[in-house]
């Protein structure tokens, strides 16, 4: 199983370093990191948001676009539940890989340019929870859409409405009353933890922490078990007959 699980992450590796997906994260990730150390002025939560409300999301869309329009890369059909949590782990750890670069220049930035003393372990972890959460949310995304333009427009509502608006609060640009309506973004609650790490203190209610620290798991949870898993097989099955149409 690990071997098979080893060989496929190679595979989304190797597929996304081809088409230089690799290349572009790891430029953004060093201009963005530059951008935290030379422009003092900008929050580095907004930039810890793009790494983890938007890119992961991005970068699981174009994945699973180009999986699709190289069938001869793909791994083999999955056919039963194991084959099909193989395959859903195997692209969460690529993805996630991947996601390591921006984290790795940020904490750099924060140890070295800007001194901050901070739990960079916490803000690690907090970090690789909130980007598996979002990949999860790419695949759902991936998987529910019939056709490439409804997954472009259901990858920018999603963008727009649930990874904007908690940039935006965090901003002070939305009213604090709708703290409350947005605890149903997974982009809000990964917020929350990664700001009260990066202030370096928790200055948010007890019961937020603990609900925001919970509910990524419960999400998480249910999105494996419940929305992907059992319908992985269906939808890579319906992929390749659509590619070889």
């Amino acid at each position: 199983m690990m071997k098979k699980l080893s060989r496929l992450i190679w595979i989304d590796l190797k597929r996304l370093f081809q088409v230089r997906i690799v290349h572009l994260i790891f430029v953004l990730s060093f201009l963005l990191g530059m951008a935290m150390a030379f422009f003092p002025q900008i929050d580095p939560s907004n930039l810890f948001y793009l790494a983890v409300f938007i890119l992961p999301v991005i970068v699981f869309s174009i994945s699973m676009f180009i999986e699709k329009e190289e069938i001869l890369d793909n791994p083999p059909i999955c056919c039963n539940k194991k084959d099909a949590s193989i395959m859903v782990f195997s692209k969460i750890l690529s993805s996630l890989l991947l996601m390591l670069l921006p984290i790795l220049f940020f904490e750099l930035v924060l140890v070295s340019a800007l001194n901050r003393q901070i739990s960079y372990g916490l803000l690690l972890l907090a970090y690789l929870v909130g980007a598996t959460l979002h990949i999860l949310v790419g695949l759902f995304i991936a998987m529910a859409s019939k056709t490439g333009k409804i997954l472009a427009i259901s990858y920018i509502v999603y963008i727009l409405v649930f990874s904007l608006t908690p940039v935006l609060y965090g901003n002070g640009i939305i009213p604090l009353s709708f703290q409350y309506v947005m605890l149903i973004s997974p982009a809000y609650i990964s917020g929350v933890l990664i700001d009260n790490i990066l202030f370096g203190q928790w200055y948010s209610p007890v019961w937020l922490l603990i609900f925001s620290s919970v509910i990524q798991f419960v999400y998480i949870f249910v999105l494996i078990r419940f929305a992907i898993i059992p319908h992985f097989c269906k939808y890579m099955i319906a992929v390749h007959i659509e590619d070889e149409e």
